[in-house]
């Protein structure tokens, strides 16, 4: 059985700052509590032993995970012609933050095919973590001729994840990534029905 809740909000604007400049941004918010019921099989159950508490065939567990995450982006594209050559260039940057609370909790069961069980429910995992990533990119499409496009873009992003264990310090930890994509492209459209790209 799992159950979701979501309430999420966006919101955007442009603005026209010149015939050949558009300025737009863009931000939401977003929550998510999930609620998960899983029956499993006991891998530790000993078929030679007597069924009760501690060796029971099934068991149940339940999760309880609560999210909620927001963020903002703004970008800048500019239409303007260069030496006479067509061209569109975006410019951007975008952040977001993020908090999860993960829970979860284990129940012996019976040999009941619904596993309806009213052994005690136990706390098996509390994890709190918090994620922000931010980002800048650039990509311009650039016209050779009026059949043929140069396309080269690059994205370099910083993610930051904190995870905190709330029963003990085996979960905690703190994790830092970097990373840069560039990337080139050719277009060619030179009959109507056929067109090529190289990427790089």
């Amino acid at each position: 059985h799992q159950d979701n809740r979501l309430v999420f909000v966006n919101a955007g604007a442009s603005r026209r700052v010149s015939p050949t400049l558009l300025l737009e941004a863009n931000a939401f918010h977003r929550t998510l509590r999930t609620f998960v019921l899983n029956s499993n099989v006991n891998d530790d159950f000993d078929t030679g032993a007597a069924v009760g508490p501690g060796n029971e065939p099934t068991g149940n567990v339940i999760d309880d995970i609560r999210q909620a995450r927001g963020g903002a982006s703004l970008q800048l594209t500019a239409t303007g012609a260069i030496a006479g050559h067509a061209n569109h260039l975006g410019v951007g940057a975008s952040v977001e933050s993020g908090f999860t609370r993960f829970t979860q909790w284990g129940q012996e069961a019976g040999s009941s095919r619904d596993t309806t069980s009213g052994a005690p429910v136990t706390l098996q995992t509390s994890l709190h973590a918090r994620a922000a990533d931010a980002g800048v990119y650039a990509t311009d499409t650039f016209g050779l001729d009026e059949r043929s496009f140069l396309v080269v873009s690059s994205r370099y992003d910083v993610a930051r994840i904190v995870l905190a264990d709330q029963l003990g310090t085996a979960l905690d930890g703190r994790h830092t990534f970097r990373r840069l994509n560039p990337a080139v492209g050719l277009t060619s459209n030179h009959h109507s029905a056929e067109v090529a790209f190289i990427n790089l």
